[in-house]
């Protein structure tokens, strides 16, 4: 990603739940966070932050539910918002931990004041609305 002059990269390492940040010249140190759930995808927002979403279960629960002929996987996820240049937590975008009717959230895509959300095993789009996703622009 490249954000102003700041070159960097962003890793995931899914089965460790951590976010792994390191710059494109090699010069800075490698910083490392423990996220607390099994971050699968990453997006931006448009100022830059990254929305990161992820399952609270193991890999092996996960993996289990995937195998499953099922319309919903109800595994919990957690979608957050993260500095890129800190990796510290902003704040909880949406917490899908006690959700029953969708659940396994594997994508958040910031759609004007809404976050979209995708999941593994879900036919349907969830969409938070919230006065808090147009108010990051004011």
């Amino acid at each position: 990603m490249d954000v102003g002059s700041a070159q960097f990269l962003v890793f995931i390492e899914y089965t460790e739940s951590i976010l792994r940040l390191s710059t494109s010249s090699g010069t800075g140190k490698t910083l490392q966070v423990n996220i607390g759930m099994k971050p699968d995808n990453l997006s931006w927002f448009g100022d830059g932050k990254l929305i990161v979403t992820g399952q609270l279960q193991s890999a092996t629960s996960i993996f289990k539910c995937v195998a499953f002929d099922r319309n919903i996987c109800l595994v919990p996820f957690k979608i957050i918002e993260v500095e890129p240049d800190t990796l510290a937590t902003v704040r909880v975008l949406a917490d899908g931990e006690k959700m029953a009717t969708y659940a396994a959230a594997t994508t958040g895509l910031e759609v004007g004041n809404e976050l979209w959300v995708s999941a593994f095993r879900n036919a349907t789009i969830a969409r938070y609305r919230s006065d808090k996703f147009s108010q990051r622009y004011k």
